[in-house]
């Protein structure tokens, strides 16, 4: 059985890399690969290449003989510099070392042939384009939200919105039940009790 590394990144606090894990567990039993060690690099931004650290530990390892293939979710999550010479000279230093580099949502990622590099690079930087335009677009319609003072997330029970994408306003379409709520509460009615009068679970 093959031996490898799973490289696990999220660039904020706020992300979760739990499903990154569970997918390189999942695709590492398929191949037939044991995970001997994990990089679980948490606020790490590639697009600093503040995880260059870690692939030199990557590439230190597969020299040593430690493990023979590294696994991602996406190529994006072991870089996404600008600098494709930078890119370039970090996947072929982890070849030049004897180890392939597997990306589960790109199977062309890693092929040992020319071809296969080439791909592997242009996925890569396409990668690292993809996920700086989700960035400026997501953290646009955010600022848009906040502007329109609009509302954005779940909305509790007896409360809907109106408007359009980014300038929806919230609205109690109820409040004579809200009102009700909070006077069994009040009254000492258990809140299962209130969720069933109200089909709230």
């Amino acid at each position: 059985m093959a031996l490898g590394a799973g490289f696990v990144r999220v660039s904020t606090g706020s992300q979760d890399e739990a499903s990154q894990i569970k997918v390189i567990e999942g695709d590492a039993a398929e191949r037939g690969v044991t995970i001997v060690k994990w990089f679980r690099l948490h606020g790490y931004s590639a697009s600093h290449g503040t995880q260059e650290p870690a692939l030199r530990e990557v590439i230190a390892d597969i020299a040593r003989g430690d493990y023979s293939t590294v696994i991602v979710t996406e190529s994006s999550r072991l870089d996404r510099r600008d600098d494709l010479d930078a890119q370039a000279e970090i996947l072929l230093a982890i070849r030049s070392a004897g180890g392939d580099v597997v990306s589960i949502s790109e199977p062309q990622f890693g092929r040992t042939d020319f071809a296969g590099r080439v791909v592997t690079l242009v996925a890569q930087h396409a990668n690292a384009e993809k996920s700086k335009t989700v960035k400026r677009t997501t953290y646009r319609g955010i600022m848009m939200i906040r502007d329109n003072k609009a509302h954005h997330g779940p909305l509790p029970a007896f409360w809907a919105t109106e408007g359009v994408r980014y300038a929806k306003q919230a609205w109690c379409e109820d409040p004579a039940a809200v009102v009700d709520l909070y006077e069994r509460v009040a009254g000492g009615e258990s809140l299962a009790s209130v969720g069933r009068a109200y089909d709230l679970y």
